[in-house]
């Protein structure tokens, strides 16, 4: 999107003890179309982590970490 709305790193089943295994992360804006992170964003162990990006009109999501599950096969 030329113009977000927002733009978000989502992960989740971490396992950290405070926050249920969860986090997020809204991303900064450095320029046009440009944007960083506040934080580093988990990428190991069991986490599932996401880049999502929503532009008022379309919401969409790329993976950036996905941790196997033996539960989902």
């Amino acid at each position: 999107s030329d113009d977000p709305n927002w733009v978000t790193v989502l992960g989740w089943q971490g396992g950290l003890q405070n926050e249920r295994g969860i986090f997020n992360d809204s991303l900064e804006q450095v320029g046009p179309g440009h944007f960083r992170s506040t934080q580093p964003m988990p990428v190991s162990g069991t986490w599932k982590t996401l880049l999502r990006v929503h532009d008022g009109r379309t919401f969409t999501a790329v993976p950036i970490f996905l941790a196997g599950d033996a539960g989902i096969g």
